[in-house]
Formats: C-alpha cells, structure tokens, sequence
C-alpha cells in the first residue's frame, strides 16, 4: 500500500552564494513571491535537466550521465503562498516500461525520465528571512532539493533558496506517538562496560514490547516525554546516553551494566505507518502522512496550507517576522 504526505523545510533568500540572510519583503526592492512567482510563470511547462557528477567506470571510460528532470506544470498564487504543480523524474538507469495488460509493445526508457506528478507550496513573510517550503511525498520520496536546484534555471535575479532545516510540528510527532504502538527498542553501545573493561565490538541489544500492556503504556510515555519536553536532537552524548538507559531499564525492569550510547524506537502507527524515532536524529526529517492515495490539488493544497498556518506562528516568534495576512 502507497503512502501520501509532504514534509516541511524552514528556508532562506541570500544573493548568490552568499551567506547573508535577505528579507523576504525586500530583495531587489521587491518581495520575493513576486519576483518568483514571475520567473516560474514564465518557465512553465519547460524540461529542466539536472545532472549528475559525471562517474568513472572501472575500465576507465566514462559512465552514461544520470540525473533527473523537473518540469513546472502550473502555479497559483495566495497572497504570499506559492501552489505548484510540477513532474520530476530519474533518468539514465533504462529499463522497460511494460504493459501489464499485454495490450501494448515493450517500450525502452533507456535515457528517457520516468516522472511522476507532485505538489509543493512556497510560504513567505511580509518580512523577515524565514519561509517554508511544503513539498509532497509519495512514500519516502520527496524531491525537495531538485525543487531548488531547478529553480536556478528560471531565476531572473542572482537571490536563490536554501533549505536550513526540516521542520517538524510538535503536536503531529505526538499525536503519532500517542495513538502508535511502540514495537521495539534498540539501544547500542561503543563504549566500555561498567567494570572498565573495554569492549571490542559494537554492543546491540533490542527488546520487543507487547502491543496491550503496562509496559507498553510506559514506553509511550517515555517516547512522548522526549517528543513534548526535550524536543531537539541529542547531539550531547551524556543526554544520548541518559536516555537510553532510561528507556533500557524500563523496557527489562532491570539495571543493566552498560553504557549505551544510543538508543531508538520502533512504533507501529495510525494508517499502517511504521516509524523509527532516534532521538540522535534531526526529527525535521518527519513525514506528515495525508493518506493511503492521491488528494486532489484542492484538498491537497487546502490541508497543507492550513497545516503551514498552525506551525508558523511559532516560527515567526523565534525569528521576529510578520506572518502572511
């Protein structure tokens, strides 16, 4: 089963490679949704080609170029959101496209792109440096760099988009976490024992948890004590290593005498989502799950404006901007 929804990225406007932050309301005196929303107009329906490094083969020659394709197909604007609809697609793995019906010949693809149909939404202040950038997901697959990248082709300024970060909403990693099951734990070591003998080898240990029990209730609990308080990635390895000894003495009701460094959990959610949640990585890599098929762009862009709305605000705080009207 297929699985739609879109991430969240917090992003920026700088002058060609630059390092300063601009101002969403003034660049080249304008704002730039204006600015983009015209060069994107004007570069509908164009195949942009982004290729990759060239690659060396073992015998020395030369490997046939890969890379993908971006084509906007159309853009709507709302105040100072930007909807798109675009195609992206690989090319130059080849292949055969065939019939399943056995109607209609094979047909080669070889340096052909094999695209699919995708929507994003560009989010941008009245003023100040922070924007979001709203880009479907059709299952773990979300083209949100070659979003950007291709951009550089219809730019009729030297301003670009970068991403900073992924953006995650507290409430929806929470709202998975408490109506999931957490499955189970993993938590590894590349320390050393708590006698001070040295350990030679990566220590893995993983505990299955049951689906209805007490045991599972406290999991959860520990999982949302992580997603509502601390809330950030533990980069501090004493933080890393605290937390997993919490959830390890949790999960077997014992004290064990080791220092894991680090620890995940795997939770089964709502609409047959699993999830691995590693509190060592960056949680603005979430996925917001829409459903298990394609909305249509009215329902798609509606739902994911509103979602943009919710988490704005607390984005704008942060940084001292104006939200769109």
């Amino acid at each position: 089963m297929g699985h739609y929804g879109y991430r969240l990225f917090l992003v920026r406007a700088r002058d060609g490679m630059g390092r300063k932050n601009l101002d969403f309301g003034n660049i080249a005196k304008r704002h730039f949704a204006d600015i983009l929303h015209e060069d994107i107009s004007k570069n509908l329906d164009e195949t942009l080609k982004l290729e990759d490094p060239p690659k060396i083969l073992e015998n020395g020659s030369s490997a046939p170029p890969t890379g993908s394709v971006v084509r906007f197909t159309a853009i709507d604007r709302k105040e100072l959101e930007l909807r798109l609809d675009f195609f992206h697609g690989p090319f130059g793995e080849g292949g055969t496209l065939i019939d399943p019906e056995g109607e209609d010949e094979d047909q080669d693809v070889e340096g052909r792109a094999l695209s699919n149909p995708y929507r994003a939404i560009l989010w941008f202040p009245k003023t100040g440096t922070a924007g979001i950038l709203a880009v479907e997901a059709r299952g773990r697959a979300c083209p949100y760099r070659r979003i950007l990248a291709s951009l550089k082709y219809v730019h009729s300024t030297t301003h670009r988009l970068f991403v900073e970060a992924g953006v995650a909403d507290r409430a929806a990693v929470a709202h998975f976490i408490r109506n999931g099951v957490v499955r189970e734990l993993e938590v590894t070591s590349h320390g050393t024992a708590r006698d001070g003998d040295v350990l030679t080898d990566r220590i893995k240990m993983v505990v299955k948890i049951s689906g209805a029990s007490k045991l599972q209730e406290k999991m959860r609990e520990k999982a949302l004590q992580w997603a509502n308080v601390q809330w950030k990635r533990l980069t501090n390895q004493d933080a890393r290593r605290t937390l997993a000894k919490e959830l390890t003495e949790t999960a077997v009701g014992v004290t064990i005498p080791l220092d894991f460094d680090d620890s995940l959990l795997r939770i089964d959610g709502p609409n047959d989502r699993k999830r691995t949640l590693r509190p060592s990585r960056d949680v603005g890599e979430w996925i917001y799950d829409i459903a298990d098929y394609r909305l249509d762009d009215e329902k798609w862009f509606a739902q994911v404006s509103a979602s943009i709305s919710e988490i704005f605000p607390t984005i704008a705080a942060s940084e001292g901007v104006v939200p769109p009207s």
